[in-house]
């Protein structure tokens, strides 16, 4: 149908017939279907389109029950196409186009046909982020909140709040280290679940007691329960006990009948990446769970092709950006497509980085990433203790300090002096052990996100040889500047290396060890300090930290300290913690070497995975 052939030739008579004294144009208006957020909510306004001396001009009617618009500014009627709004209606048959949703404003965006055009407000689409930085949150308080917030997580959460209510779902996508965590743990206190209907938080197994430890620090009004493992509940009625339950992938999938008993207030799903594979059975159960909020938490929504993004979103709002074919057609994995999809989720996607929200942040940011051994190696690490109490007797405990802060580090890291410096130790890849753990994981975790986000890294790990297993990570990237300096590194080549490696344009990672890297270096370039294995002496980590967070760094500094749970990892960071309270005191802590010894021979890593 032609446009010209809509045009009501008996609506503009009977207009002159009744309001001889107004003017009318016998020329049509094309319509136009207008697209806005008014009062959080969305709705269509059907509009007329035309051109006075070239300039485009867009009129709203005053309802979308009426065809034709007034011109102030000419006092002059103008006819819309005859049958207009039951056009307009056709495009949405069964919805109030004054109360939209999100994804009904994308498909009509999307909508193909030729008689209305389709138009939207600039400000629809806005990154989350801004809308964010809009909302006021300096009197926002969260009830029973044992920590205070930054101004951006408080944004953060009210943004959350503000966008569930709305649509349902949405991606948290900030950088590691903005405290994703404490800010869903935020959003559940203002917005409790309760238990008849929980929260569900589903994170790979090595995150479980963090997550645990978490809501017991910040928010014990929670109760929490952590489903997973041999001797976890077989009754799905045990869940409503709790206001949270905590649990794995792999435990989702083998407990699904339980999990779908009944709707989750909310579904989180942290390191969302582990359902970016839409044909994964991990994903399809997991979308399968009823809810009523869905939160997908990662900090890279696009690992390796724009469907990732396709398969999180689609969690977060089931049918947002259509099937998984009509999205493949309409998004090949191309730079012009990524943004054009960027338009359309950056509204749901809250992409915050460091540099973004360093004003609110303080000039260095320490954090401890508990870890949990798995079973095989919780087994390895008791054998090792074992045999060497048993081998050494009265000087077993400290030969068995040795062995187990090695292999703390890394399993195939093999030795017995323990001398750092002169590479006695070697990597024995023929090992029973897997080449990636918890440890591992983590820190390439850190590092693809601080090349994401052009952050340069620098790694401090006690023996020499790991350096090399956690740069076997990136085997493939030749792209990526690597180098090290230990006590094999000449003196005068260290400052060369350090110049090298702040000059460097792309991602760049030094590995340092402490002993030779803690003082006289300047690295003001690296943003994100990673303390892969920890130390007995806190002058050692304090001094490695200042090579990052020192006079002339201009952004905040990151600095991540790993470490495994009920190990002799776990003992020295409470003994270096200890003596830096101490400080000038320290002395007085000499008494206490041999009971964290003792300490550290008596811990059992549960390998509750």
């Amino acid at each position: 149908m032609k446009i010209s052939e809509l045009l009501d030739q008996h609506f503009i008579e009977d207009l002159k017939l009744n309001r001889p004294d107004l003017n009318y144009s016998n020329k049509l208006v094309h319509p136009v279907l207008f697209l806005e957020k008014h009062n959080e909510v969305y709705r269509a306004r059907l509009s007329g389109k035309f051109y006075i001396k070239g300039e485009e001009r867009i009129i709203f009617t005053q309802k979308n029950e009426m065809d034709w618009i007034y011109d102030d500014d000419s006092n002059i009627f103008r006819p819309l196409p005859k049958g207009i709004c039951k056009e307009i209606q056709k495009l949405k048959p069964d919805s109030d186009l004054n109360n939209l949703s999100f994804g009904e404003v994308l498909n009509l965006i999307r909508s193909n046909q030729d008689i209305i055009d389709i138009k939207h407000e600039e400000t629809l689409f806005s990154a989350a982020k801004i809308d964010a930085s809009n909302l006021h949150e300096k009197n926002f308080i969260v009830p029973k909140l044992n920590a205070s917030l930054f101004a951006y997580q408080a944004k953060g959460v009210l943004w959350m709040n503000k966008t569930l209510k709305n649509l349902g779902g949405l991606i948290l996508a900030d950088e590691m280290g903005l405290g994703k965590t404490i800010q869903i743990i935020s959003l559940l206190l203002i917005n409790p679940p309760e238990k008849n209907s929980p929260a569900l938080i589903i994170a790979p197994t090595t995150l479980l007691r963090n997550w645990e430890r978490e809501f017991e620090k910040f928010a014990p009004s929670l109760k929490n329960y952590v489903h997973h493992g041999s001797t976890r509940s077989g009754y799905f009625k045990d869940f409503k006990r709790f206001n949270v339950i905590i649990t794995s992938y792999g435990t989702v999938l083998e407990d699904m009948t339980m999990f779908c008993a009944f709707e989750w207030k909310y579904v989180i799903c942290d390191e969302a990446q582990a359902i970016k594979n839409p044909e994964s059975t991990r994903r399809e159960n997991i979308c399968r769970l009823p809810r009523k909020y869905s939160i997908p938490m990662t900090g890279t929504p696009v690992e390796n092709s724009l469907l990732d993004l396709w398969s999180i979103t689609d969690f977060a709002i089931p049918g947002i950006l259509g099937t998984k074919k009509q999205f493949e057609d309409n998004f090949p994995d191309d730079n012009e497509s990524a943004n054009e999809l960027s338009q359309i989720t950056n509204p749901i996607i809250l992409r915050r980085k460091v540099i973004d929200v360093a004003g609110d942040l303080p000039e260095r940011m320490d954090i401890s990433v508990p870890l949990v051994m798995d079973e095989l190696h919780a087994q390895e690490y008791c054998s090792i203790r074992e045999v060497a109490l048993e081998e050494y007797k009265l000087a077993g405990g400290l030969v068995a300090a040795g062995r187990l802060q090695m292999f703390c580090t890394h399993p195939w890291l093999q030795g017995s002096s323990g001398n750092r410096f002169d590479d006695d130790h070697f990597v024995n890849s023929s090992s029973s052990m897997p080449y990636m753990n918890p440890k591992l994981e983590v820190t390439k975790k850190i590092l693809n996100e601080a090349f994401k986000n052009k952050r340069k890294v620098l790694i401090f790990v006690s023996f020499n040889k790991c350096g090399e297993i956690i740069k076997s990570m990136f085997k493939g990237r030749h792209d990526i500047y690597w180098n090290k300096i230990n006590g094999t590194t000449p003196a005068r080549d260290r400052q060369l290396i350090c110049d090298e490696f702040e000059n460097y344009e792309g991602d760049s990672c030094l590995i340092l060890n402490p002993k030779a890297a803690g003082a006289g270096l300047n690295i003001t370039a690296a943003t994100v300090v990673i303390h892969f294995s920890p130390f007995w002496n806190p002058a050692h980590e304090l001094q490695a930290s200042a090579r990052a967070y020192r006079r002339g760094q201009k952004h905040p500094v990151t600095i991540y300290m790993l470490f495994y749970e009920d190990t002799l990892e776990e003992i020295m960071i409470e003994r270096s913690e200890r003596r830096k309270n101490l400080g000038e005191e320290v002395l007085l802590d000499q008494n206490n070497e041999q009971i964290d010894l003792d300490k550290a021979m008596n811990i059992y890593p549960s390998g509750k995975q």
